[in-house]
């Protein structure tokens, strides 16, 4: 395994101190700083982890500067190598210090980790560039960018720290003509392996992208937009939003496929129409389906919705006239609002049936109560308890006492004669929650206690529960079995 020093040249260290020395953060607890330095004879960019403490200590503060290499990437080679350094998908880079060394200054302390036989660990070199390249803060550029001029084998490399050096260093290091045509075209482009491929083979090719590099810049062009604006000969912008058109349709077919394997949403996804248009048609219909959207100034979603609503409304889908109306914008907002009202009618629908239902509900339950009303026990100097009548009163006695009774299904075992809810109070205060008693009217268990329970699910105090279990459920027991036998007679 190569062998990577952990030493931080003297210069560098300096800068850092004197870059670091103002700078606060409640959201970044560490800092990174990038430079360039040679392992053995290659050239690298190595980046150090900076963090700072702040002690009080007999009335003065004391700031102390935790410094540690952490990452080195050397130029031409897939791997880069790390040391007490990790990724976390929610934490980002979780860099760890271990001191080995401290420097004491007039003002400041600093401990410095330089212990040379740190164990370095190979990782691919794209997962671990910790360092920046692209921000306005100072810890966030290389601070020797001069350091190449003094290498004769890169003296000429004229990288201006408008793209990732690493990925521009790699570029010139395998091809060192690279550099004009980064001048021609900028390095952030001149860096692609097919940019560079192409250009070598098409003179005309450097041509077109020189004179077109601000319209491609402006439209945010990436490299396969590029190759495709080249190879159509046609407009800029229309081939660039046709790119971004596939590339909808074909992240819209990834997702359905993960939808229908691993069962994540609904099968009917409005994914759905679109996706099966594109993905199952030949190249014809790909290309008329792609051709009929970018002609009406329209997105993938949009047309999507209209299928959504065609398919819902029942319409021939076989129909050329459904399937690309002539005049999509009139025709589009004309099938959405059908389908909005359609919806709206039979979400009412829905919802004076589940009215109905409710209601006849209420009545249900109210009826039952009635039934079993003798199995109440109002006349008692300690505690009574009090048959519910309503969804309303398991309603409030949920709420008050934070508890599921008013959530969950009870009514619907009331109404089935499944089980009686009954609420327990003192008998100076009648209209105060305690606790809350559902009792089984199964035929093998009637009268059981199922559940009781006080406040946030609590177990009752001992006074509650012995009258409960010992007073009130036997004296209710008795009175249910007659209620079912004079009901079954």
């Amino acid at each position: 395994m190569r062998r990577i020093s952990a030493a931080i040249p003297p210069d560098i260290r300096k800068k850092i101190i004197e870059l670091d020395g103002g700078y606060i953060s409640q959201i970044y607890k560490h800092r990174y700083y990038a430079y360039f330095e040679l392992q053995g004879k290659d050239l690298s960019i190595s980046t150090v982890c900076v963090t700072r403490s702040t002690k009080k200590t007999k009335g003065k503060q004391h700031k102390t500067l935790y410094i540690k290499k952490v990452t080195v990437h050397i130029v031409g080679d897939k791997y880069c190598y790390i040391r007490d350094i990790d990724f976390h998908g929610m934490a980002g880079y979780i860099p760890e210090f271990y001191a080995e060394k401290r420097i004491d200054t007039p003002r400041k302390r600093y401990i410095v980790n330089t212990y040379v036989d740190s164990g370095w660990y190979p990782m691919y070199s794209k997962n671990f560039r910790v360092y920046g390249w692209n921000a306005d803060t100072p810890n966030r550029k290389l601070l020797n960018a001069e350091f190449l001029k003094g290498l004769s084998d890169w003296k000429y490399c004229g990288y201006d720290g408008t793209c990732d050096p690493l990925d521009y260093l790699n570029a010139y290091k395998a091809n060192p003509k690279v550099e004009l045509l980064a001048k021609t075209i900028g390095p952030g482009y001149a860096t692609s392996k097919r940019i560079t491929a192409l250009a070598a083979k098409d003179r005309k090719f450097v041509a077109w992208i020189k004179e077109n590099i601000e319209e491609l810049e402006r439209l945010g062009a990436n490299i396969p937009d590029i190759m495709a604006c080249y190879k159509s000969k046609g407009s800029i912008e229309e081939t660039i939003k046709r790119q971004h058109l596939k590339r909808w349709f074909q992240q819209e077919v990834r997702d359905t496929y993960i939808q229908k394997k691993y069962r994540v949403g609904p099968l009917d996804s409005p994914r759905v129409p679109a996706v099966n248009l594109y993905e199952n048609g030949d190249d014809e219909m790909k290309e008329r389906v792609l051709s009929y959207i970018l002609r009406n100034d329209t997105t993938g979603s949009h047309y999507n919705d209209y299928l959504i609503a065609c398919t819902q409304l029942g319409l021939d889908m076989t129909d050329t006239k459904n399937l690309f109306p002539l005049d999509f914008r009139f025709w589009s907002e004309l099938r959405l609002d059908q389908y909005a009202e359609r919806r709206a009618e039979a979400a009412s629908k829905e919802q004076a049936k589940r009215k109905k239902e409710l209601e006849e509900l209420g009545r249900r339950v109210e009826e039952i109560a009635k039934k079993y009303v003798g199995a109440e026990l109002k006349k008692s100097e300690g505690y009574i308890a009090i048959i519910a009548t309503s969804r309303g009163d398991l309603v409030r006695e949920g709420e008050i006492l934070h508890h599921c009774v008013g959530r969950m299904d009870y009514d619907k075992r009331i109404a089935e004669e499944r089980s009686l809810i009954f609420f327990i109070r003192r008998a100076a205060e009648p209209e105060t929650p305690l606790a809350t008693v559902e009792i089984s009217l199964s035929a093998n268990t009637i009268g059981k206690v199922l559940q009781c329970y006080g406040a946030h699910d609590t177990t009752p105090p001992e006074e509650v529960r012995h009258f409960v279990y010992e007073v009130w459920q036997p004296r209710a027991q008795k009175k249910l079995k007659k209620i079912a036998e004079r009901a079954a007679a």
